[in-house]
């Protein structure tokens, strides 16, 4: 029994009731087969591996009957005619217990509490205790909506405009005077748009494989200008004799009455066990050269379930070096309502250095999630085109008494003419963090060595038993 079968108890749930749980035994057959090798190689115990399972039987159940509570007795069978026995005559698992008496007494253990049950009336209790458990669980995961707010967006803008709040005002340009050789718009040519051309699309980048055939040629196609771009998504840590697709992912920009710049994307990712589905959709609206609106949908796979989310926030530029934004979201999960707000402060504190600094809120349910993020960027050069910038962040969340803190950092350097350096590092307050340095270079080859590095780690510490 694994995760695949919570659909089938889930059914069974909802054709008998969450009441028939009460009643359950859990019997696990083939009780006198081997236990299995452990992590480290070696065979786990029997009793162990019996624990093991029935926590994992039990969970399922606990998540289909929606009852966090449940406690289903488990027991073992075995009627394999190779099995051991005793001198009556009846199977023995490997623990030495006789399976048979075992399985019969909880029955009859089970037929008494349900007798005693109904007697003391504790079966309205128990549905009432199961109803506050289930809205307990229809709460929403206000974490992960909060992360999610208050991430600090752009807003659309036109092609070949300014700034990423500025926009175009047709009443600010500044005609000349006209020409005479101007010809008049009554005996203009009409001129016709260009015809779209469709070019190849990009070859994906597929997984290295020891298979002679590339199968890139099964995804090459003409792609059409001016419609939807597709594009596959490839696992690079794929399985071998595998093209690693592994789904798809589509783009389109659009824009509304030639002012009201949007894009829409989304992608699908399936596997044999999961499928994910993610879709954003949004469109920023000038109010004037200061003030733009930018609302959106999402769509994205959480867990289980699907999280349908409505955004929209308003930005202002309050000056030349300071823009201030709010804004409003409301969260759909599993029949739960997230209501969500945020506020957002970037301040260019030097033409190369900006802060920006954002806090929100969400709540479902009176329980109340809010947190906030701190990002300085410094860009190493006033060129557009040069990559490198250093960033520092900090961030805090709240949840149910929980306080999580946060840092990061994340620099790149351009070491000569084709070397670029990245580090990244990050730490949180449960002791968890990560440090990476990146190496991408065409010139020094021999920076690949340090490749070695973590093999060799890995393989002193398999030698040391680590």
């Amino acid at each position: 029994v694994d995760m695949a079968a919570l659909p089938l108890l889930k059914q069974i749930t909802a054709t008998f009731g969450a009441a028939v749980w009460f009643n359950a035994i859990v019997v696990l057959t083939h009780g006198s087969s081997a236990p299995p090798d452990g992590a480290n190689g070696q065979p786990i115990s029997y009793e162990m591996y019996f624990a093991q399972r029935s926590h994992v039987v039990q969970q399922i159940i606990r998540q289909a009957a929606g009852d966090m509570r449940l406690m289903n007795p488990v027991a073992l069978a075995e009627n394999h005619p190779m099995c051991r026995t005793n001198r009556q005559g009846e199977r023995v698992l490997p623990n030495g217990q006789v399976w048979m008496p075992q399985l019969l007494l909880l029955c009859f253990a089970s037929k008494i509490l349900t007798e005693a049950n109904s007697l003391l009336n504790l079966q309205e209790t128990n549905a009432k205790a199961m109803a506050r458990a289930a809205q307990q669980q229809k709460v929403p995961p206000l974490p992960f909506l909060l992360s999610s707010l208050i991430t600090s967006r752009k807003p659309r803008k036109l092609m070949g405009g300014g700034d990423d709040e500025e926009y175009d005002d047709a009443a600010d340009v500044v005609l000349g005077a006209p020409s005479p050789y101007d010809i008049p718009k009554d005996q203009q040519e009409e001129i016709l748009p260009p015809k779209q051309v469709a070019v190849p699309a990009p070859d994906p980048a597929l997984p290295p494989s020891f298979d002679g055939d590339n199968p890139s040629h099964r995804y090459r196609f003409l792609e059409p200008q001016a419609q939807w771009m597709v594009r596959p998504i490839v696992e690079a840590h794929g399985w071998d004799h595998e093209s690693g697709i592994e789904g798809f992912s589509v783009d389109k920009a659009f824009v509304l009455r030639n002012s009201i710049p949007g894009n829409m994307s989304g992608q699908i990712t399936k596997d044999k066990k999961d499928s994910n589905l993610g879709f954003e959709g949004e469109l920023s609206i000038p109010h004037s050269k200061k003030l733009v609106t930018t609302s959106g949908v999402d769509i994205q796979t959480v867990g289980k379930q699907l999280a349908y989310t409505a955004r929209s926030e308003t930005r202002w530029k309050f000056c030349a070096a300071d823009k201030i934004a709010a804004g409003l979201s409301a969260s759909l999960v599993g029949g739960a309502l997230a209501l969500g707000t945020k506020l957002e402060n970037r301040w260019k504190v030097t033409p190369g250095a900006k802060l920006v600094v954002s806090a929100g809120a969400v709540s479902a349910n009176k329980d109340v999630a809010y947190g906030g993020n701190c990002e300085a960027i410094l860009r190493h050069s006033d060129d557009e085109s040069n990559p490198n910038s250093s960033t520092i962040g900090a961030s805090f969340m709240n949840w149910r008494g929980d306080v999580a803190l946060g840092g990061n950092a994340m620099s790149s350097i351009t070491l000569g003419k084709d070397t670029q350096l990245t580090a990244r590092a990050n730490l949180n307050s449960r002791g968890a963090g990560q440090l990476t340095l990146r190496a991408t270079t065409n010139e020094r080859l021999q920076l690949a060595s340090l490749g070695l590095v973590p093999l060799l780690c890995a393989l002193i510490g398999r030698i040391r038993g680590n």
